[in-house]
């Protein structure tokens, strides 16, 4: 107990108690002023967006536009205290940069002004000059061409057709200057070592290229497409016949004698086309308009997606012989009217002059009661006076091949 009362008598002789109590109030404050209070607090806004000015005069008033430096981020320093500083954010930092006394185009230098808020100091800033490329922003419409490299095509057996492009035609904005440049867009494809037997469809990018085929390459050119699909065709080769048809089968081996010159053309296409074709088609003949031995000069009219390969002929002569076919005149006066609804209707034509064509042994018996001349009144049921009407030929024939020449047509009286 005497220990006790000798320690308490040594810590009251010394006021131990409220000297530790003022150091400990004494560091608490210290911590505040630096840390809350300080004016000599620093910190940094980071990514702060330089806001442009003096866009409305740019654009309305000089036709002129900003192609770099709009999108500039800068890191802000400050100094205050953190207490004020703390409830800031790099939205609250202003930095501008002035275009408004650019009067032409070209590449400038501008100053960036920034502006904290009040209780703060700029210490500095991350960026205090951006470069503006200004210049008049217009939109060309440019041609496209495609061309292929590094291919191997067998020239005996294939071809390269004429390479095409899914649009010829792109536009592109950007500076006046730089678009003045431009002279078409290049769509290049890269076929490889390898042997092509088959056409080719790929996607490949516009290089823009002036009209001394230098590239032109800009940052601040924008393209309508960037890349195209080109078609490559791949044509093999092949040896077609002609020949002809005709329109009612009256023309037999044994009953004429039909040649085309040349007989033969070489054709070029896609080889899966190729294979589907056997012959070419010339012309369609028309018997009942052919009345004797014919020459026919036809243009060669190739299928779709078939082509024709430089030197053959464009045209075909088709000769027509009537070899085992007879041609007489009959005056035919058997003509009926069908079909003449509550119509008084009597023909005014008492005879006509009808041309057959037939087979020998069928002309040899032929005789103009054999013939009618078929007037179909349908068409005509609303008539009245005179009109003239196309008559259907009729034969009263054995089997065999017999037919008119031309078209017939009868007046016709109407009540």
């Amino acid at each position: 107990m005497k220990t006790d009362n000798k320690f308490l008598g040594f810590i009251k002789s010394f006021h131990i108690i409220p000297k530790i109590v003022c150091v400990f109030l004494a560091f608490i404050l210290w911590i505040y002023v630096m840390e809350v209070d300080s004016p000599d607090y620093e910190d940094v806004f980071e990514d702060v967006a330089v806001t442009v000015v003096g866009t409305t005069q740019l654009e309305n008033e000089r036709n002129l536009s900003i192609f770099s430096g709009y999108d500039t981020l800068v890191d802000v320093t400050v100094k205050g205290q953190k207490s004020v500083i703390a409830k800031y954010s790099s939205e609250d930092i202003v930095a501008t940069v002035d275009v408004s006394k650019i009067e032409k185009s070209g590449m400038y230098t501008l100053e960036v002004f920034v502006d904290v808020p009040s209780g703060m100091t700029l210490i500095e800033s991350s960026v205090t000059q951006i470069n503006m490329f200004v210049d008049k922003r217009t939109t060309e419409n440019i041609p496209v061409e495609a061309s292929v490299k590094s291919y191997k095509i067998s020239s005996e057996e294939y071809s390269l057709g004429d390479i095409t492009c899914s649009t010829d035609m792109i536009s592109v904005t950007g500076p006046e200057s730089v678009i003045r440049e431009i002279d078409h867009g290049l769509v290049e494809v890269d076929l490889g070592g390898e042997f092509i037997t088959k056409s080719i469809t790929t996607e490949a990018d516009v290089l823009l290229k002036s009209q001394n085929g230098e590239d032109i390459e800009s940052r601040y050119l924008k393209l309508s497409k960037t890349s195209i699909q080109v078609n490559v065709p791949v044509y093999g080769f092949k040896n077609v016949p002609l020949r002809v048809t005709t329109k009612n089968g009256f023309y037999t081996e044994k009953l004429t004698d039909i040649t085309v010159s040349p007989e033969i053309i070489k054709v070029k296409g896609e080889p899966s086309v190729l294979q589907n074709v056997d012959s070419i088609d010339v012309t369609v003949i028309d018997e009942k308009r052919i009345g004797e031995n014919t020459q026919l000069e036809v243009d060669i009219i190739l299928p779709d997606n078939v082509y024709p390969v430089t030197g053959e002929p464009e045209t075909a002569t088709v000769n027509i012989k009537l070899s085992g076919l007879v041609r007489s005149t009959f005056e035919v006066e058997n003509i009926t009217i069908i079909n003449t609804g509550d119509k008084k209707v009597k023909a005014l034509d008492k005879s006509v002059a009808v041309t057959v064509i037939a087979e020998k042994s069928i002309m040899k018996k032929l005789k103009a009661e054999d013939i009618t001349l078929v007037v179909d009144f349908t068409n005509f049921k609303e008539n009245i006076g005179i009109v003239n009407a196309v008559a259907e030929v009729q034969f009263n024939t054995a089997d065999g091949v017999v037919y008119e020449i031309g078209v017939y047509s009868i007046q016709i009286q109407a009540k």
